[in-house]
């Protein structure tokens, strides 16, 4: 009888050690990479990291331009910024900024389509330069180089933009402008009208609803930002 129960007292601690390692295993294996998600300050968040996506919509009376600009975090204070559009009417370069007021409204009066989306953010009080210049505008994203198809694409980071905070991206209005950013002229590099219009909104961060990275040649007015 006593060897019996030595043998279920063994048995009953093995047990309870397997139940302790399953149970300390299975957080960790459902965890996802960077840590659990959540809602954060600015972006909803998954796996730690934050988004945004501003859906551009054309200006009444231009072409029928269309895209969408996706902004992420990738850790270190770096925000990817990626922006596919198409619709445009004539390959070129063409000037994408970040807005100050998130409303893309056509006002009557004769004003330029969506003026009440302000000027670049500019939360730094920085002058108006390319995205590779140390001081620049935190809206200041360069030109999408246009092809003949009338599609473009733009990959870039910048640590001027946040998902949350004073910089933020969320809920201010991306603007792709009719003219070519020439990175110098003030307040906006002679960018000219906006020919589309999107508001930045948080937005689930998962890798199946990032579009995929391109790399390419490196728009002139970009700098050596793109990845």
């Amino acid at each position: 009888m006593p060897p019996i129960v030595r043998l279920r007292s063994s048995t009953l601690v093995l047990l309870v050690l397997a139940a302790g390692l399953a149970f300390l295993w299975e957080p960790v294996r459902a965890q996802p990479p960077g840590g659990r998600g959540g809602r954060g300050g600015g972006g909803r968040q998954e796996g730690g990291r934050a988004s945004a996506l501003a859906v551009l919509q054309a200006a009444p009376g231009g072409p029928q331009v269309e895209g969408s600009v996706l902004f992420y975090s990738r850790g270190g204070g770096d925000v990817q910024v990626i922006a596919d559009v198409s619709g445009v009417a004539k390959p070129g370069l063409y000037a994408l900024h970040v807005h100050e007021k998130g409303v893309c409204t056509i006002e009557a009066g004769g004003k330029p389509p969506f003026a009440s989306a302000g000027n670049d953010f500019n939360p730094t009080s920085a002058p108006h330069a390319c995205p590779d210049a140390a001081k620049r505008h935190a809206g200041d994203l360069g030109n999408v180089e246009i092809a003949a198809d009338g599609t473009g694409h733009l990959e870039l980071s910048t640590k001027l933009l946040a998902l949350s905070g004073n910089s933020s991206v969320l809920d201010k209005a991306v603007i792709l402008h009719t003219g070519t950013d020439d990175c110098t002229t003030q307040p906006d590099g002679n960018a000219g009208v906006p020919l589309a219009c999107g508001v930045a909104k948080a937005v689930d961060d998962t890798s199946s609803n990032r579009p995929p990275r391109r790399r390419g040649r490196t728009p002139p007015g970009t700098g050596s930002q793109q990845p």
